[in-house]
């Protein structure tokens, strides 16, 4: 069976762009979800923790959700079942 070469190039450019676009939106939802955490009062807690850990988090939480929701889109789990 032959592929020809646009048909590997299409599938190529696809896959790539799927990448980029869940890279994309876990970008998009570590910062809505760590500005959601800003606004609650457990935000105090979390940057009340990272600066324990020597880690100056107060005011910056959306910019680490996002930070965090940019590294997961390289890191997508995936479930198998075993008969």
């Amino acid at each position: 069976m032959n592929i020809d070469k646009l048909t590997l190039f299409l599938f190529s450019v696809i896959g790539i762009s799927l990448l980029f676009i869940y890279i994309i939106i876990g970008t998009i939802l570590g910062m809505f979800f760590g500005w959601v955490l800003s606004i609650t009062p457990l935000g105090i807690y979390v940057e009340n923790g990272l600066s324990y850990l020597n880690f100056n988090a107060k005011g910056h939480l959306i910019e680490i959700g996002a930070a965090v929701g940019f590294v997961s889109g390289f890191f997508k789990g995936s479930s198998s079942k075993s008969d």
